[in-house]
């Protein structure tokens, strides 16, 4: 799945996925279409493999995850502040308060050095926490290949609505899959704006989702879609869809569900803010510090003086 990574988490050029998806609306749902879903359409490449990582990376992409546009505000604000102080130092304070001064930053230098290496071991232990954390977020995702591969080893299909069968249990994995993660992912949250989107991909029929929204939130109560694929395992064995080892497919429905309960954790239980509060505080403490501590003093030439 090559895009899956990406729209996921958002590294996609939504519009253009969304237009592939439309379109394919559109085909099924014109006048004289024998198309029944989605997936009738044919070779769906286009639309699932379509991700920004193979399209022509332009500014307007770049720009909002580039790191110049998280810090540059703040570090362009640094530099004025401490261009406005090395000005006032050269320029407006005489020899004897230029020594008082040179006398501080010497002070502010030294100790800034330890303190520096602190707040390294700090960021360090932080962005470990955050990636970590991302990490563990992007291995929980259940992968819905499993399913089918499993339907098509289990399921007879020489019995009467075997297909069916098979379609309604990977139809129901996959709308509870868009129930729980389009409250996470942007992305997802794009391509499934509404109820409407819902039924128009043939992910679920009005009547279901009717009947899911009567019990709760659509968001909060995605696993019904799984329960009901449980309840039909169950029943597969006494009309003999199933014959045997309807164990396997229940097992690997409960590995679905579990997975995409853990990755609604996630957005239960957030990191803690106190993490952030804490590096946000030191690092704006330090870069204050280093505004007096870093200034370029007129007995110490250097290659670029007037630069910190």
């Amino acid at each position: 799945m090559p895009g899956f990574i990406h729209r996921m988490f958002g590294r996609e050029s939504t519009r253009k996925r969304v237009g592939l998806l439309q379109e394919m609306y559109e085909k099924i749902q014109s006048p004289g279409s024998d198309l029944d879903n989605l997936w009738d359409r044919g070779c769906s490449d286009g639309w699932y493999n379509h991700s920004k990582s193979s399209s022509v990376r332009t500014f307007a992409r770049w720009w909002p995850r580039s790191l110049i546009a998280h810090i540059g505000l703040e570090l362009f604000l640094y530099m004025i502040v401490y261009y406005i102080i090395h000005i006032v130092y050269r320029e407006v304070l005489n020899e004897n308060q230029q020594k008082e001064f040179s006398a501080l930053v010497g002070y502010f230098a030294s100790n800034l050095s330890p303190v520096g290496r602190d707040l390294a071991f700090l960021l360090g232990f932080y962005v470990k926490q955050i990636v970590g954390r991302w990490w563990d977020q992007y291995r929980s995702l259940p992968w819905p290949d499993k399913l089918p591969l499993l339907t098509h080893a289990l399921v007879n299909y020489e019995t009467e609505n075997s297909m069916k069968f098979s379609k309604t249990i990977n139809r129901y994995a996959m709308l509870s899959y868009v129930l729980c993660l389009r409250r996470v992912s942007k992305a997802l949250k794009k391509m499934f704006p509404s109820d409407q989107s819902i039924t128009d991909a043939k992910l679920a029929t009005p009547n279901e989702l009717s009947v899911i929204e009567s019990q709760g939130d659509l968001g909060q109560i995605w696993w019904v879609p799984l329960s009901w694929a449980m309840t039909m395992v169950r029943k597969s064995k006494e009309k003999k869809t199933v014959s045997s080892d309807q164990k396997i497919l229940i097992a690997a429905l409960m590995e679905f569900q579990s997975k995409l309960s853990k990755v609604d954790t996630y957005d239960h239980v957030v990191f803690p803010p106190v993490y952030r509060q804490v590096v946000t505080f030191a690092v704006y403490i330090y870069f204050s510090l280093s505004l007096i501590g870093e200034q370029e003093l007129v007995k110490t030439p250097d290659i670029l003086p007037y630069f910190p």
